[in-house]
């Protein structure tokens, strides 16, 4: 899963949700985990896709503990 190239798709594939459900609040939340994985370099985007996670759906403990560890 840490090949870069699945770690790619996997963006893709959660920028595609949100395409699709703009409201989908999980999507988010993957997205800035995989976000994670790749690296510092995408740390400010994965900040924001847990704060747009944390927006769409606020009891999601999930995502303020990856929100904090980003």
């Amino acid at each position: 899963m840490r090949n870069q190239n699945k770690l790619d798709a996997a963006i893709a594939a959660y920028e595609k949700a949100i395409q699709l459900n703009p409201n989908f609040a999980n999507a988010y939340l993957r997205l800035g985990t995989t976000l994670t994985l790749q690296g510092q370099n995408k740390l400010e985007a994965a900040v924001a896709a847990y704060e747009k996670a944390i927006q769409l759906n606020p009891n999601d403990a999930d995502a303020y503990y990856n929100l904090g560890n980003a």
